[in-house]
């Protein structure tokens, strides 16, 4: 069990493996600045030991960008990889997203996040907007009557990530007029196209947004922080950034496409906020 201090409160798991029908747990605790202590005992059963769920450390990253090490963000969409997550496969079928789906719920820093889809090996969720930036936070997964040893991560006021597909290519819509594509090999943006950007981890809004709320289209909800955006090396004007209306923990950046972006099938584009660079996605210009 590793103990720690968290609002002045110290949490800690204590993983057991064999069952007992009397058990009896003594907690002490001292501080020797003020030379005061205390113990409390407390008394109870182990049942029949389950396999918990189990999430390595490393392993609750940006759902858009799945970047390694990184901190995260109020408000940004997350999936959380390990084994035993989850009862079955499922995915939050309604607004506003729940806090329990198929037998797991999420708590982070003590407060529930809400998910949105569940299986045995990853889950997927919204970090609450009520967590404090630059600060350490456990993670703790239950399945059923079983908890995970929780994992510390990190919290920043952003951490923008680009959604893709692979090879790196950004989910990225370009609008020419009346039509609109996906910048990609054999559908090239242009300058003076505008771009929306899909993305997570772009931090607080404005007007401030509910825990699993879809956002508001009128007025919609936009980041409190101006971004930039790089395309091909070039800054490239910005017309919009906010969460994309009807969605949880998705965000919206529409970016016009500069001239005299060297043509190319795989133009980095990167996203930045708050002092903080997402990875580099793709597209084609031409």
């Amino acid at each position: 069990m590793q103990p720690q201090l968290v609002n002045g409160k110290w949490e800690g798991t204590w993983s057991t493996n064999h069952p007992a029908s009397s058990v009896v747990v003594t907690v002490s605790a001292e501080d020797p600045t003020d030379t005061i202590g205390g113990s409390r005992q407390l008394t109870g059963g182990l049942g029949t030991p389950i396999d918990p769920p189990l999430i390595p450390q490393g392993g609750v990253v940006s759902g858009a960008s799945f970047a390694p090490n990184t901190p995260l963000a109020p408000g940004e969409i997350v999936s959380l990889f390990g084994t035993k997550l989850a009862d079955t496969t499922a995915g939050a079928a309604s607004l506003p997203l729940p806090t329990q789906l198929s037998g797991t719920s999420l708590v982070i820093g003590g407060i529930g996040m809400p998910i949105l889809y569940t299986s045995n090996g990853q889950v997927n969720a919204v970090v609450p907007y009520g967590l404090t930036p630059n600060t350490s936070q456990q993670v703790l997964v239950q399945r059923d009557a079983t908890l995970s040893v929780p994992v510390s991560v990190d919290v920043g006021p952003a951490q923008p990530g680009v959604f893709f597909q692979a090879p790196m290519q950004g989910i990225i819509i370009a609008y020419r007029g009346q039509t609109n594509f996906l910048a990609a090999p054999g559908s090239p943006a242009t300058a003076g196209d505008v771009l929306v950007i899909y993305s997570a981890g772009l931090g607080p809004v404005i007007p401030a947004v509910a825990d699993g709320v879809g956002a508001p289209s009128n007025p919609p909800a936009t980041t409190t922080s101006q971004p930039t955006v790089t395309i091909g090396g070039i800054n490239a004007p910005i017309q919009f950034s906010g969460l994309a209306p009807g969605f949880v923990g998705l965000y919206q950046v529409n970016a016009v496409v500069p001239p005299g972006v060297t043509p190319g099938n795989q133009v980095p584009v990167i996203l930045s906020i708050a002092g903080q660079t997402s990875p580099p996605v793709t597209i084609a210009v031409k």
